[in-house]
């Protein structure tokens, strides 16, 4: 796969580097193997999803520029920019028919997603007992389908399979991660705090009045955000000639 890659100084405190690439990845070995004999029933129906051995790798092509810059003598910067393009994302096709009310579907190659986003982080240097770290992502991740069953799915339930790019089901726009720490070579402690917004759902209504069930458009609304801190402190010591470390997590 080509790939090229360049980081070039623009001062004696900063670097430009660029990046383009090709990456291919075999898809999962149950998407090409799975029900191997293609056993279908005589009976009428509808049947699958059979792996497929001849899928073709999931091709990446992916872009990234960014700076890193030195401000002061305590302060780093870095910009980074990104879009990824893949294509031959695994899906289901149409179904093959094989006479006598009876179908079956494989997986084929045929979905497509994109990702794109920046990321801005700011370090400072360790420095009269402390140093810490702030990084933010902005990121959208789009796509026809989450899942390679998913339009198999639809068609069995009689609904339409998707036919624009929607957001994935890992598409987290905002992610925020920070920490500190304060300490020496005898004692330290670290705080590790990572904020995310929510991740995307199908919301699923239900109308009592007129008993009927409703599904909204997938991946329309937004879970809560999470927030998680992780406290990591040490502290060493000696005793009776012995060297040792108390961790507290």
């Amino acid at each position: 796969s080509p790939r090229f890659g360049i980081a070039y100084p623009i001062s004696d405190r900063g670097v430009i580097h660029f990046s383009y690439g090709h990456f291919f990845q075999i898809p999962q070995f149950e998407n090409l193997f799975r029900n191997p004999g293609y056993k279908i029933s005589e009976s009428s129906g509808t049947f699958g999803v059979f792996g497929n051995p001849d899928l073709e790798p999931q091709k990446t092509i992916s872009y990234e520029i960014g700076i890193q810059h030195e401000l002061g003598n305590q302060y780093k910067l870095e910009v980074t920019s990104y879009f990824r393009d893949v294509r031959d994302w695994v899906s289901t096709g149409i179904p093959i028919d094989l006479g006598g009310g009876s179908t079956y579907y494989t997986f084929i190659n045929k979905d497509y997603s994109n990702v794109r986003g920046i990321l801005l982080a700011l370090d400072h240097k360790y420095e009269n007992i402390f140093s810490w770290h702030l990084d933010y992502t902005y990121q959208i991740v789009e796509g026809s389908n989450s899942n390679p069953e998913e339009e198999f799915g639809a068609q069995l339930s009689n609904s339409e399979p998707v036919h624009s790019i929607i957001p994935l089901n890992w598409d987290q726009r905002h992610n925020l991660n920070a920490s500190i720490f304060v300490g020496n070579y005898k004692w330290g402690a670290n705080i590790i705090m990572q904020y995310g917004s929510g991740y995307p759902y199908t919301p699923y209504f239900f109308n009592s009045d007129q008993n009927i069930s409703i599904l909204s458009s997938k991946n329309s609304m937004r879970k809560k955000a999470t927030i998680n801190f992780d406290l990591k402190a040490f502290r060493n010591f000696s005793f009776a000639g012995l060297k040792g470390r108390l961790i507290v997590n």
